[in-house]
């Protein structure tokens, strides 16, 4: 099964208390720094974030700015690392619940990123080690606001992923998959009048090229990587180019070995396979990501317009019952939707902070 963004569905509780409290003014933690230090240890030990951050429940944005700042005059490397991923986290889980809030701690996330950067060694080893770790935060931090197309807060961060590392296969990877969600906010059908749709056709068909430009550079750095052929095979659908679409897949899913990217695989081809009108391999695809992710509404509900297709309403309601229920006990899907968040990269940071 997938990573997730936060441990369990309580982290939803919990983090939603800080957005709360945050905008009401009121505390009760007298010593943040101290508090601060125990919450990061407990999130180093355990990487359960809605456990680490019960002690900050009633802070407000006075006692995180406070516990921030005393953590980077600290001078403590360690500390500072495990601060920058810890903000991180949660912001990442406030993502979906309010976008503003969550910039604010991705924003005490890059100064701690910031200050840990300035206080490292200037060796060799070190410095590729630090602009690996800034790039792969930066692309997390990038691809939660990606992940619920807030394209103006994720385009600076993707920008900072590439600045340290500009050979990332994952960095131009996920620069890409922002260009591939700004297209598809251009919709020719939605347009009122003629101009507008052909104004709109235009738009989205240009970002789409420039979304597999970053693909296709991507995999110049790296031809193995499977995420950059999947995204671009999807691209090349969307455009129209379906030959080189389906090629571009099978060369991705040979490669998948993640279950997010073959649950993408998966997805795309499947959308390939409907438009080429081979309703039983769709269907076969969209039941693979939907074992994959058993809650993934994109598939469940491409999988349920195959049944109905298929002369298979019955089986189409089964699937809409079986999602909502799923739903209602897990996680939101925003985390996941169309691989828009880097769960690898989460979860290479994660480790990193156990370190």
């Amino acid at each position: 099964m997938l990573a997730k963004s936060t441990r369990g569905a309580s982290a939803t509780v919990f983090l939603a208390v800080i957005v709360t409290v945050t905008a009401a003014g009121e505390s009760q933690t007298p010593e943040p720094y101290q508090v601060y230090q125990s919450a990061l240890a407990t999130y180093a030990k355990s990487r359960d974030i809605s456990r680490a951050v019960l002690p900050l429940q009633q802070w407000t944005g006075t006692e995180f700015d406070a516990a921030v700042k005393a953590t980077m005059a600290s001078g403590k490397s360690g500390e500072i690392e495990t601060a920058a991923i810890f903000e991180l986290e949660i912001g990442v889980a406030l993502v979906g619940m309010s976008s503003g809030v969550a910039a604010v701690h991705i924003r005490y996330g890059s100064d701690l990123l910031d200050r840990w950067t300035a206080i490292q060694p200037a060796l060799k080893p070190s410095v590729e080690d630090q602009k690996k770790f800034r790039s792969i935060w930066f692309g997390v931090a990038g691809s939660s606001f990606a992940a619920i197309k807030d394209i103006g807060r994720a385009r600076p961060l993707l920008n900072k992923a590439v600045a340290a590392m500009p050979r990332s296969a994952r960095a131009k990877t996920l620069l890409g998959t922002l260009k591939e969600f700004e297209a598809s906010q251009y919709n020719p059908d939605d347009a009122p009048t003629p101009s507008i749709r052909e104004r709109a056709h235009r738009e989205r068909l240009a970002l789409l090229h420039q979304a597999e430009q970053e693909y296709r550079e991507a995999l110049r750095y790296d031809d193995d990587y499977a995420l950059a052929h999947l995204r671009l095979g999807h691209v090349l659908h969307l455009a129209g180019k379906l030959r080189e679409a389906r090629t571009t897949l099978e060369r991705g899913l040979k490669t998948a070995n993640e279950p997010l990217t073959q649950y993408l695989g998966a997805l795309f081809m499947g959308a390939l396979q409907q438009e080429e009108k081979d309703l039983a391999g769709a269907r076969r695809s969209f039941e693979q990501a939907v074992t994959i992710v058993p809650n993934s509404q994109p598939a469940v509900v491409a999988l349920a317009y195959v049944e109905v297709t298929s002369g298979r309403p019955d089986r189409a309601h089964t699937l809409a019952r079986g999602l909502a229920e799923a739903q209602a006990n897990s996680e939101p899907w925003w985390a996941f939707h169309n691989g828009g968040l880097d769960v690898g990269g989460l979860r290479w940071l994660r480790e990193r902070a156990l370190q």
